[in-house]
């Protein structure tokens, strides 16, 4: 492990003891929970409510309200809170993030009896330590000995069930500012993948890099809602609070699975589950949608609807992942290690909401410490994954540059063939090379008859030594004996003329059991200087060609040159005897 893995390690440690230890900082004061539930008609006065006899449901500890016999999603929903003498006055009344029609607290104390005060959900105070609501007690004379919050037409039950007094406001505690700094600290590190996933698309045209920024952009987006971070940040209003944190959760959860359908390797997911994902995903946008939007006509099974949205997903990102990892995914068992405290989040979560085992919890601290693991599992997989496609795309680059490279180049001489040049003729003549020059060993046949393939070979490798191809030339063998050169600069012409007079020179020296003089003939042509016309590389081979015959039956050993012009009906040729 490298100096870079070890620190990396250390911080997450570090801040995952961070966070365990800054976990009871919403309970610095005690909160005290209501241990009394019920419900009453809508339709009487608070005042008569408050003094008439309700017929309470009490629990002995908090876990055990959601095992009352009570509707806590009724029309109204009463919540009592006995305070004792040894218990400190409470000021501050707070419960879960939802939308209500009303909320009346009342206190009661010995010196004035009962006073109250009515709220909407938009006079609540939005908090900055996670996922709930606050609101000030009525100021009163004495210490309360009771206070009743009576709820009209609660969203939801953890709205009821998770409702709390404080003697301090739990935003306002060392220990939680303390948490809002390492929950910022959380948040960048879920963010900072999407910096990677962009530099990575630059490189690999990848689809499950787009998911993954999109997963990771929806996981910060759910930690900045749920957290209660957006209040510091960003204040908006309560119900737009609540719309984002659900949307959040909903991208965070649409965004993971057609990730993972994209991120895990063919094969290592059944088909079926492949092609159920997107109907999953509408399904759960939808659904989700539907509560999030709090449509008065849907109230009744508004929170069914958010339930069945979530759970049905959840339970196949669970199954995407087993299935992965037990048919030997690599990606799967990634996402299985960066996903298992966010399962165990979300499934304390559902089974707390649903069940009446235990009292709601967002289980915050486990929801946080998955948003670590999750962006360090996932971003090493798709970094590991990233770096093999990247070297099977660099091998299969190299491969197909060798191919190419073989394709265009001839292997006896190790010079091009006509590959190298016909395809990207234009271009050449664009970059200069308005000559060319054919060439054309004279009599080679003698060689090979009299002195073998071997030695035929061996010349024509001299000859790839007196044509060598430098910046402004390139030289090709386009079979047999033939030859080609292509030119720019000032006096081509002549340098390739120096180079068809060398052969003969470095053959003999090259071939030492070469007994015989072997020369060439060539024809040139030579396209003037800024002179604008399209010609074939076809046609031009076929004029050189003929300059080359024409040197052939003028006795061989000698070049025929002729330059074109698009504004010369003439062309002006002249031969040269070899010196």
């Amino acid at each position: 492990m490298d100096r870079g893995h070890l620190f990396l390690g250390k911080f997450l440690l570090a801040l995952l003891l961070g966070l365990l230890a800054a976990r009871p900082a919403m309970a610095d004061d005690a909160p005290q929970a209501p241990r009394c539930l019920a419900n009453a008609p809508a339709d009487v006065a608070v005042g008569t409510l408050l003094n008439a006899n309700v017929q309470w449901h009490c629990a002995t500890r908090p876990s055990g309200l959601a095992k009352l016999p009570v509707d806590s999603e009724a029309e109204r929903v009463l919540v009592r809170f006995a305070i004792s003498v040894a218990d400190p006055a409470p000021l501050f009344f707070t419960t879960r993030l939802g939308t209500f029609d009303a909320l009346t607290l009342a206190v009661r104390t010995d010196e004035q009896g009962w006073t109250s005060r009515t709220l909407s959900t938009a006079e609540m105070t939005s908090q900055p330590t996670g996922p709930t609501i606050l609101a000030n007690l009525p100021e009163t004379a004495g210490k309360p000995r009771e206070v009743i919050a009576i709820i009209d037409r609660p969203s939801h039950a953890p709205t009821v069930l998770n409702a709390q007094l404080h003697e301090a406001d739990p935003a306002r505690t060392a220990q939680a500012q303390r948490t809002m700094v390492l929950i910022a600290i959380v948040l960048g590190m879920v963010l900072l993948p999407i910096l990677f996933d962009l530099t990575f698309y630059n490189v690999l045209r990848q689809s499950f890099l787009p998911w993954h920024m999109a997963m990771s952009a929806s996981f910060g987006l759910l930690l900045f809602t749920r957290s209660g971070l957006i209040n510091i940040i960003a204040p908006v209003g309560i119900e737009a609070w609540r719309f984002l944190m659900i949307a959040g959760l909903t991208a965070a959860i649409a965004s993971s699975l057609m990730f993972m359908r994209s991120f895990i390797e063919p094969g290592k997911l059944a088909p079926r589950i492949a092609a159920v994902i997107p109907w999953v995903v509408w399904m759960c946008i939808i659904l989700t949608g539907l509560h999030a939007l709090s449509i008065p006509l849907l109230r009744p099974v508004s929170s069914t609807l958010h339930a069945v949205g979530v759970v049905v997903p959840f339970a196949l990102i669970v199954v995407v992942i087993l299935q992965s990892v037990w048919r030997g995914s690599r990606a799967g068992f990634f996402i299985l290690i960066g996903w298992v405290p966010i399962i165990a989040s979300i499934l304390g979560r559902i089974l707390t909401n649903l069940t009446p085992l235990a009292l709601p919890s967002d289980m915050l601290t486990a929801f946080y410490i998955g948003m670590m693991t999750e962006m360090v599992a996932t971003a090493m997989a798709v970094g590991y994954r990233f770096m093999k496609l990247k070297k099977e795309r660099d091998l299969a680059r190299a491969e197909a540059v060798a191919l190419d490279t073989l394709s265009s180049s001839d292997p006896l001489t190790g010079l091009g063939n006509r590959r190298a040049i016909e395809p990207q003729f234009e271009q050449l003549r664009r970059e200069g090379f308005n000559t060319i020059a054919l060439i054309d060993l004279d009599e080679f046949k003698h060689v090979n008859d009299e002195f073998g393939h071997a030695i035929g070979d061996d010349v024509l490798k001299a000859v790839a030594i007196a044509l060598r191809p430098d910046r402004d030339t390139m030289a090709v063998r386009l079979g047999g004996e033939e030859f080609m050169l292509l030119l720019r600069g000032a006096k081509a012409a002549e340098r390739a003329e120096r180079m068809r007079q060398a052969i003969p020179v470095i053959v003999a020296r090259e071939v030492a059991a070469l007994d015989r003089i072997v020369t060439a003939s060539m024809g040139v042509i030579s396209i003037q200087r800024n002179t604008r016309f399209e010609i074939a590389f076809e046609e031009l081979y076929a004029k050189v060609d003929r300059l080359l015959y024409e040197a052939k039956a003028q006795g061989r050993n000698r070049t025929v040159k002729e330059k074109l012009s698009a504004f010369v009906a003439h062309v002006r040729r002249e031969a040269a005897n070899a010196a």
